[in-house]
């Protein structure tokens, strides 16, 4: 599947997502510190990070800010792991622009397998052009994603782009306005 690097600082926790991950054919990486985290993150790349909040020597946050610094490392998603998962912790999570939240006490291993699979586009998307008809169906939709139907650069009409959302549940979609003459893509919703 790729590589994940999974920096928990319970020995037992991490230890349980290396096999989940393992299981659904990751190469897994493991580290129990943030310093060891970044280090690993540079030498090995992986394609995903599920990072604690409480990694001693360097915070799951701060692990993100010093990945989004370094351009080799910038663009790996980081899932940062709440063992209480905490309004504050969530917040901070948004700020830091991590990938998503992981709740240690109510997302299950394999929750966590999903979600890390849906952010590396595991899952097959499905593109659909609206008709001359059904346009007008889809300025609505834009209107409620805060999106314009329009794409900004080549003014052509967009169309709707559903991907399959895996940390939800098998019938839920991310949708998103794209351009099928340009390729632009507005935000996920």
């Amino acid at each position: 599947m790729g590589k994940i690097l999974i920096a928990l600082v319970n020995n037992l926790t991490r230890e349980m997502y290396a096999q989940n991950f393992s299981k659904n054919n990751f190469e897994v990486i493991t580290a129990s510190n943030g310093k060891e985290a970044y280090r690993l993150a540079k030498k090995e790349k992986p394609e995903a990070i599920v990072a604690d909040v409480s990694l001693h020597e360097m915070s799951g946050f701060e692990l993100i800010k010093n990945l989004k610094k370094d351009k080799n490392t910038s663009r790996i998603p980081v899932l940062i792991y709440s063992r209480t998962g905490s309004n504050l912790h969530k917040k901070t999570a948004i700020k830091v622009e991590a990938r998503d939240f992981i709740n240690g006490v109510w997302d299950s291993p394999k929750k966590i397998v999903l979600k890390v699979k849906s952010h590396l586009g595991a899952q097959k998307g499905y593109l659909i052009h609206p008709s001359e008809d059904s346009f007008e169906s889809l300025k609505e939709m834009a209107d409620d994603l805060e999106e314009d139907a329009y794409c900004p650069f080549c003014k052509g009409n967009k169309s709707l782009y559903l991907i399959r959302d895996l940390s939800t549940g098998k019938n839920y979609f991310k949708v998103s306005l794209v351009c099928p003459k340009c390729s632009f893509k507005g935000p996920s919703k």
